[in-house]
């Protein structure tokens, strides 16, 4: 079964390079519980996810794709510059879309886009079923999208890199039907 299934396919685009990191990220980074997703592939992005855009550094321009949330530029501790300089990371979070399909290093899935270094990004409108998306189990109801109300927008999870109720950037799906217990099958419409 799809983490991510089109209802009401919109744009778009199998052309884009993505950055190695789509393949070693890890789909559990804010700790939760691995059997929730892919348990088989704990490694890469997963269809469903949202996709940041990461300018590439040789001049011609170009950007590449990378997990929403991925540290561009990692955090400078204040132990290291000094009381009070510390600098905080740099995310990704200009938002490309969301994640067609997972990008896993699993050796028995055959995975074309590893093989292209290229992968679906839905980037436009659009109706989806999604079965990734962040919950909180330890009862608090901060980003959990079981607790949104049909309309509610959703954003990019920093911490996880999935869609959530916490305002953080743009906006990238509208909820149209939030999971519950019985069905927990999230259907969006794209937004951005």
């Amino acid at each position: 079964m799809p983490l991510l299934e089109p209802l009401i396919r919109g744009h778009h685009k199998a052309l884009w390079s993505i950055d190695e990191s789509c393949w070693t990220v890890d789909n559990f980074r804010d700790g939760s519980n691995p059997t929730t997703a892919n348990p088989r592939a704990p490694l890469g992005v997963l269809g469903g996810s949202v996709a940041a855009y990461k300018s590439v550094d040789d001049g011609t321009g170009d950007f590449v794709v990378v997990p929403f949330g991925f540290e561009l530029v990692a955090e400078v501790p204040e132990s290291a510059v000094g009381a009070g300089d510390g600098t905080p990371a740099v995310l990704a979070t200009s938002i490309a879309g969301l994640f067609m399909d997972d990008a896993n290093v699993n050796p028995l899935d055959d995975n074309g886009a590893r093989a292209s270094g290229k992968i679906t990004i839905l980037n436009g409108m659009g109706t989806y079923k999604i079965r990734v998306y962040t919950t909180n189990a330890d009862g608090t109801a901060t980003g959990d999208v079981k607790a949104a109300v049909p309309g509610t927008l959703l954003y990019g999870d920093p911490a996880n890199g999935l869609l959530s109720t916490v305002v953080f950037g743009d906006a990238v799906c509208k909820d149209m039907k939030t999971p519950t217990a019985t069905d927990p099958v999230l259907v969006v419409d794209m937004v951005i």
